[in-house]
This record gives C-alpha cells, structure tokens and sequence, in this order.
C-alpha cells in the first residue's frame, strides 16, 4: 500500500521529510524501505491515549485516579521537554517515584517497553530536530477522515456513490483552498505591515509570517530591556523552517551603540528585510516551474574555476534572451488557456498580479 501511496504522490520525495503514523509495528519497516529520507514519527496523541487505557487498570479508579492524573501530566511534561539531558532527568524522576508500588512498577514497565525504547519517534528533544512543521500527531489525518465520512451520509451507499460523494468533497475542498489562497495572496494582516515583513507579505504563508513575528517580538522584549534569550534550541529553524528570535539578534546592524541608563528601553534599530529564503519553501504561496533567466555556470575541460569575464558573462546571458522570450510567450499562452477553466475568484487574484507587475509593483512578482 505504501508503494501506491508513493506512486500517487506527485511531489518530489526529496522533500518528504518526515511521516507522522500511530504505533503500527509493520509499518516502521515498511516506511524505511519505501521511504526512505523520510523521518517517522509516532503520533503523541495516540501514544497518551494508549498509556491513559493501559495505566487505567492498573490503579484503583481508574482513568478517574489521582495516581492516573498526575502520571499523565507528568508524561506531558516528559514529552514536552526540548533536550535529552532534561528528557532523561524527568524519565529517570518518574521511574524512581512510581516503582515503589506495584500498579506503578507495571505502568512504567509498560510504558518503557511500548514507548521509551523508541523515544527518538516521539520525544520533542528529538523530533524536534526533524523538519515537521508543527506535525506531531495525526489528527489532521483523523480530521479530513472525518470530514470526507460527513459527505457519505452513511454505510450504505453503493461503490458509485461512495466515489461521487468523494468527488464532490475533493471539489468543495479545492475551491476553498484556492480562496485561502487568493485571499493570502492579496491582504496583508496588520501585525505584518512593517518593513521587516515587506519582501515576504503575500508570497509566504501567513501562518509562518505570524510565527515569525512572535519571535520578532521576544526579540524585541529582549533587546528593549536587555534582558537575555534562552538557549537557542534550533527549534524553529529545524523543526518549523522560519527564523527564530536569535536570527533576528543576528540581523542588527553592527555598529556602536550609545550607552544608554538601565531603566532606559533601548530603541531597536531597523532590521534588514526578511527574504523568501530565509522560509522553507514548503511556506512559500507559489513556486514557480519557469525556468529561471541565469546562464549554467560553466566548467572548463581542465576543472579549474571559472574565470570568464562580466563582460563574457553578459554577453552568454544576452544570447539567452531569444530563448527566454519563447519560453515567455508558451507560458502566457498557458496562463491564457487556463484562465477560462479559473473560479471567479482566481481570475480576480490573476488579474491583480498581472495588472501589478505590469505597472512595477515589486510585490506582485
């Protein structure tokens, strides 16, 4: 199944970086041989739920228990935990606390055979190292499951039906994803429209956009006041693929600053402006597929580097033109077949960057 799953996939499985699964023995195996750059992870919602059931019978009340309660919130804090070093510690903790009865030896013996000894699929301190995106459950899988069973409208219906009914919610889902993305493509939320944000606005997803801005403001709260930032975990540039309060300190400008009175809020200076690149393509609202206006770099027979000129440079980029001019009007000719076949909406969102980069409008391209 996973390899018609592979096959269906119309993505480059380079960047396929992590798969997110219950704990289903026979698929660990299966994953690494048919995917195998990608990262599998254990969904930590269906972990805690399957340690609330098992630990249930073991203490007096049950899922009700005092004992149950508070081994789960300190499970949480186990998972939650961002480096090995304080993972361990909190493991170690609950080993010594809950092994001096026996309801408490038999959950944490469960709990280290089913779970602790595959902890890097699951544990923060280590997954989030791996490119994610904020994925560590499955319910995003659980909820369109869910959504798509609502257009069945029942256990009956024939075959035909039942791929009517699948048609009809892949459209209604289309259309409302490509209005998400019209509507991110021309507004700008207010938090965002400031010159830190103006190269990004419009062409990265705001969701990223407003993470970004959270770590803009811890950085600001900490330069203001001078008060220092935690350790840098890499958390958000690993995990998340956006830039964290410390990139942010790394972008002030390098000059001398006026000493200025502890109580005194330092005036942070202008930051240079966030690039596309400084976001994992997987937020960028459009990627295009034309082919970029660059000369190859080329590589003489001897393998040395190349010295050609700017001049010679120019010149090899000049004798590109014709063909980028064809490669040009093929993709208008494309753009005006497709127009017709575009809701509404998309054809209002067209127009606007058209109309945009024709008149030199910077953020339309």
């Amino acid at each position: 199944m996973l390899e018609v799953l592979k096959n269906a996939l119309c993505i480059n499985l380079e960047r396929l970086k992590v798969i997110v699964t219950d704990n289903e023995d026979g698929l660990e195996n299966a994953i690494e041989d048919v995917f195998p750059n990608a990262k599998h992870q254990l969904c930590t919602w269906h972990i805690e739920k399957k340690i609330l059931a098992k630990i249930s019978e073991k203490f007096a009340g049950g899922t009700e228990s005092e004992s149950v309660q508070e081994l789960i919130k300190e499970w949480t804090a186990l998972v939650n935990c961002t480096n090995v070093e304080s993972s361990n510690r909190a493991w170690a903790a609950m080993q010594g606390k809950w092994n001096n009865t026996s309801a408490g030896m038999g959950a944490i013996k469960y709990i280290h055979d089913e779970y602790i000894v595959r902890k890097e699929k699951f544990l923060k301190a280590y997954t989030n190292h791996n490119l994610h995106f904020g994925n560590n459950a499955s319910s995003r899988v659980e909820g369109a499951h869910g959504a798509l069973k609502k257009y069945f409208g029942g256990s009956s219906g024939d075959l035909y039906i039942i791929f009517e009914a699948m048609e009809a919610h892949l459209k209604d889902q289309h259309i409302a994803a490509s209005k998400k993305l019209s509507d991110e493509c021309q507004k700008i939320p207010n938090l965002l429209q400031i010159p830190l944000f103006e190269d990004v606005v419009k062409k990265v997803s705001s969701y990223a956009l407003r993470k970004a801005h959270e770590q803009y403001l811890q950085f600001q709260r900490s330069y203001q006041f001078q008060q220092e930032l935690p350790a840098c975990t890499k958390y958000h540039n690993h995990a998340l693929g956006i830039p964290c309060a410390h990139d942010f300190f790394s972008r002030l400008p390098r000059v001398e600053q006026q000493a200025e009175e502890p109580t005194t809020k330092k005036r942070i200076p202008e930051l240079p402006a966030l690039k596309m690149t400084d976001f994992n393509p997987h937020w960028w609202l459009q990627v295009s597929t034309v082919r970029p206006i660059i000369v190859d770099p080329r590589q003489s027979n001897s393998n040395v580097e190349n010295t050609r000129t700017f001049t010679q440079q120019q010149e090899d980029i000049l004798a590109e033109v014709p063909r980028n001019q064809a490669i040009l009007e093929q993709g208008l000719a494309d753009i005006q077949t497709q127009f017709g076949h575009l809701p509404v909406h998309q054809k209002v969102a067209v127009l606007n960057q058209v109309m945009g980069i024709a008149s030199g409008d910077p953020s339309a391209s």
